[in-house]
């Protein structure tokens, strides 16, 4: 924001500073525009003091209402200036056009003034000599005023309170602007989560800086046929098992937890990955409860006991005709990775190839004659 201050640098000016400082750190700070039509009622008389002074928002903004409220007038005053006045506000009119807060004073003489048809209708019941106002504008457009108001033809006439006027109004047409972006991007979020909430796929939202979570239907009814009953716990042990808090963003993991569902052990395979949005760290973990695949269900304890989960989770998709790079694509991992896994599982299980392997899950035998060393598998 460039504006320049006529001021010579005396205390008064350090003063008029250090007040539009706190002006500006207070509007920043809030999060609707009704809290800052308040703000501006409490802080901006104190920088620019008059008889009389308004906030007036138009409302023209989409979904918005118009706003105002003054001190120092009346309700009649006001029911005047909606009625008449707005439309014969001969300051306005010359500030929507120049986009620059604008002083009755520098518009025309006091005898033009009082004979006004806007002074003679509305600003006659207060005897409003002066009145200065200063645009509110947001996205390069005018959506409102500060509006002063004086006995004093000359009140606020000078150019360095012209300039703080502008400059307030500049600070409330940022905040203005503050509050409609994070207005909209609130509604985006919750659009996306209404959509999300929807999906099949069982999602669950982690913030890593504030611990929220985020957990839709899917997931919801998914860990509850699982018998999770405490799931805040549950993802508090899915963060620290997981790629944790300070992993890059984009870093990707899958991992397996045992589970039971009817009485049987099963698996849900979560798969995560960290994101990270303007500083806001998430992990987005996709769930899903393992098909009772035949490598997995169908090996008997005696075998599946020899194999770690992830040993049986990628015979399970080995049996189920998947290639040695399907399996990595599918669960994140290196397709090398995939092969050493298949070989420890054929080492332990005493077999060599996938066609023995699919033989043990279905008769629930390994090799006839036991354990062998590990061969290339044959194609």
């Amino acid at each position: 924001m460039d504006i320049e201050f006529p001021f010579d640098g005396d205390d008064d000016d350090r003063t008029v500073a250090t007040d539009l400082a706190d002006v500006a750190e207070s509007l920043l700070a809030v999060d609707t525009v009704e809290a800052i039509q308040d703000l501006c009622m409490d802080l901006v008389p104190r920088v620019l003091p008059s008889r009389a002074f308004g906030i007036y928002l138009f409302g023209d903004s989409p979904g918005r209402t118009p706003l105002a409220a003054a001190e120092g007038v009346s309700e009649r005053f006001l029911t005047l200036y909606e009625e008449l006045g707005r439309h014969q506000d001969p300051v306005l009119r010359t500030l929507e056009q120049r986009r620059r807060p604008t002083h009755s004073s520098r518009l025309m003489s006091e005898n033009t003034w009082t004979e006004s048809p806007f002074f003679r209708d509305v600003a006659r019941l207060h005897d409003m000599r002066m009145v200065l106002e200063a645009p509110i504008i947001e996205r390069g457009h005018v959506v409102g005023t500060l509006n002063f108001a004086d006995n004093d033809r000359l009140a606020l006439a000078s150019p360095a309170e012209i300039a703080v006027a502008g400059a307030l109004g500049r600070l409330v047409g940022v905040a203005v602007t503050e509050v409609a972006r994070r207005e909209a991007a609130r509604a985006v979020q919750d659009d996306l989560w209404a959509a999300l909430d929807l999906s099949s796929e069982a999602t669950v939202i982690l913030d890593l800086a504030t611990g929220q979570r985020q957990v839709n239907a899917a997931a919801r009814a998914l860990l509850g046929r699982v018998g999770i009953s405490e799931p805040t716990l549950w993802l508090t042990g899915l963060i620290e098992a997981g790629p944790g808090r300070d992993a890059d963003a984009g870093m990707r993991q899958t991992f397996v937890l045992d589970v039971r569902l009817d009485g049987v052990s099963r698996h849900l395979q979560v798969q995560s990955c960290v994101t990270d949005r303007g500083g806001a760290r998430r992990v987005v973990a996709l769930l899903e409860l393992l098909p009772a695949a035949p490598g997995v269900a169908a090996l008997p304890d005696h075998l599946a006991s020899q194999l770690s989960a992830r040993e049986r989770e990628i015979a399970a998709l080995a049996v189920a005709g998947l290639q040695d790079q399907q399996i990595a694509e599918k669960l994140f991992l290196s397709r090398y990775t995939v092969k050493q896994y298949l070989k420890t599982t054929y080492r332990k299980l005493g077999i060599r190839s996938r066609l023995e392997l699919t033989r043990a899950a279905l008769t629930g035998e390994p090799a006839d004659d036991g354990p062998r060393p590990t061969t290339p598998e044959q194609p």
